[in-house]
């Protein structure tokens, strides 16, 4: 089964080294907002401590990932240590034109006296990319030819709080045209194959 997406534009990203232990602040028994020091942040990266207990998301906190901004439900307590490990990412590119293909294999299996298949399970899944033009900054342009997995953030229907988002996750380049430009790479008819898919709000 394949699910096209044609015709949009894309934000590509890449993750930096992983942050553990980051002091992100001290309770006060009141203040319930705290900021990560380095966003925008890879979805679902996060995890966030309260004198060494780790934090249930969407429970005891939210978190923009963009702006790494932390909302605790409850202020912690005055005195109280707040520390986080987490995945950072920076915008490298972006590519316009792009077609994402999910195909989906699913595990059938006829019963006696039907010939219509029963559907068990979904099966092997692939996240295939097709992209018309991508630029990439000279900066990190090496690193994605060499098969540096990336993140390309689709969002349908424009940039603001509640809109929709797609995350195509650890997406390596397998085919291109390349040309060079004056501050970075551009490539053309550019294909790839991601491991999985992200659909959220922003």
């Amino acid at each position: 089964m394949s699910a096209p997406m044609l015709g949009r534009n894309a934000l590509i990203r890449m993750s930096k080294p992983k942050v553990t232990g980051e002091a992100v602040g001290t309770g006060d028994g009141a203040t319930t907002t705290f900021y990560l020091a380095d966003p925008p942040v890879l979805w679902h990266s996060e995890t966030i401590y309260v004198d060494g207990v780790a934090q249930e998301r969407d429970t005891d906190y939210t978190i923009d990932y963009e702006t790494g901004e932390i909302t605790f439900a409850t202020a912690p307590a005055s005195g109280a240590s707040i520390t986080a490990d987490y995945i950072p990412v920076e915008d490298v590119g972006y590519a316009q034109g792009l077609t994402l293909s999910v195909d989906i294999d699913l595990v059938k299996e006829y019963k006696i006296g039907s010939d219509k298949p029963v559907v068990l399970e979904a099966g092997n899944r692939s996240f295939s990319l097709s992209i018309d033009m991508m630029y990439v900054d000279d900066k990190y342009a090496g690193k994605v030819l060499a098969g540096t997995k990336l993140y390309f953030v689709i969002r349908p229907a424009g940039t603001g709080s509640g809109k929709p988002e797609i995350i195509v996750n650890e997406v390596v380049l397998n085919s291109w045209e390349e040309s060079i430009s004056q501050d970075g790479v551009i490539l053309e008819s550019v294909s790839g194959e991601g491991e999985s898919i992200t659909l959220r709000t922003q």
